[in-house]
């Protein structure tokens, strides 16, 4: 039997394929298909943890009072850890502790002290999506798409932890139950249509989070699991994780696409992934700027385009001056930044400093 006329028959009433194995594909066995293409099905960035522009695999303290902001926030791009809890002893960091061949890091998230929240303090590991990618999902309309939400987690602290999606409106709230210490589990949840609750923003803001609890107080527990009205973090009977001294939690591999079956990790290539981060943050360290000088008084000009075009005008943060030069970045939009400064003698055509462009959700 030919492939056309084998997945031809497949096709269902709702334009999903479900295969069983033939002699024309080997080894397949009930798999069922979004519709359209399989190509950028995985609507989290970065869910394998392998890019690391800011910190590469050095270990960061988020700040304490909730600022999710710095640099020191994110152990790997567009991942950040919330801490509104006063306490500097909890740690994130890119690592290569990973639950399979099929990955190569994942993002460890640890404290030294254990960390008891009040009731309004937040410890949270989440990604916000921008509203452009996720507006073919449907929200708020009789057409609102079913979506299933997949990850590799594992602790040393056994118990219900609680995740959420939210979208501005309504946020989905659920548990998932870590049984064995240190073992890599894979956790799938299913999402059932949101038909009454539109995106808060459908363009380039915040779509939806993603959110992993850690510990938050009671301010942010709901009663009840499923679609909820409210801010919610953690559904009630969770363990707070960070309340342990020396705890560990460590996290690769989510994805969250259309339908009710989990797809394979969506391993999109490297420079792919690095782009799609580079529309929020940029770091142009080992790029060089190019600029010219008047011979005079050595007064320079320089631009540093960006390797694609950023969410918004970013906010633009001088790590270094190449040796010598004192220089001002003063003009920035989505593509590129430039500035003036002083040069230490005349004659140059390229230097190299060091910038961070954010346009972080």
């Amino acid at each position: 039997m030919s492939r056309a006329r084998s997945f031809s028959k497949l096709i269902n009433k709702d334009n999903y394929a479900t295969y069983r194995g033939s002699d024309s594909v080997t080894d397949i066995s009930a798999v069922s298909l979004p519709q359209g293409t399989l190509n950028f099905r995985n609507k989290i960035i970065n869910g394998d943890m392998r890019i690391s522009q800011r910190n590469s695999s050095n270990q960061v303290t988020p700040p304490t009072n909730g600022d999710t902001t710095q640099t020191n926030n994110y152990p790997v791009d567009r991942w950040f850890i919330q801490n509104s809890s006063g306490s500097a002893t909890i740690f994130g960091q890119q690592v290569t502790d990973v639950p399979n061949g099929n990955f190569q890091h994942s993002v460890k998230i640890s404290t030294t002290t254990a960390i008891n929240t009040t009731q309004a303090q937040q410890l949270n590991f989440q990604q916000r999506i921008e509203g452009y990618n996720v507006a073919d999902f449907g929200f708020g309309s009789t057409s609102a798409k079913s979506m299933t939400f997949s990850f590799y987690v594992k602790s040393n602290v056994l118990g219900n932890y609680g995740f959420i999606i939210h979208n501005g409106n309504v946020c989905f709230v659920s548990k998932y139950e870590i049984t064995t210490e240190d073992v890599w589990k894979k956790v799938t949840i299913n999402l059932t249509p949101q038909t009454s609750y539109a995106l808060s923003n459908s363009t380039n803001g915040t779509g939806l989070y993603i959110n992993f609890d850690l510990g938050c107080g009671s301010d942010f527990e709901s009663n009840n699991e499923g679609w909820q009205t409210g801010d919610f973090k953690r559904p009630i009977n969770c363990i707070k994780w960070a309340n342990n001294t020396n705890a560990t939690f460590y996290i690769t591999g989510v994805q969250l696409e259309e339908g009710t079956v989990p797809t394979p990790f969506e391993h999109r290539p490297y420079g792919t992934e690095l782009a799609l981060c580079q529309r929020y943050y940029f770091q142009n360290e080992n790029q060089y700027m190019y600029f010219s000088a008047r011979n005079l008084d050595n007064e320079m000009a320089a631009t540093i385009p960006f390797p694609v075009e950023m969410r918004v005008t970013p906010l633009i943060t001088k790590v270094s001056d190449p040796a010598g030069f004192t220089f001002t970045w003063n003009k920035v939009c989505k593509t590129c930044v430039s500035g003036h400064g002083t040069a230490p003698s005349n004659g140059y055509t390229d230097v190299c400093g060091v910038i961070q462009a954010s346009g972080e959700l």
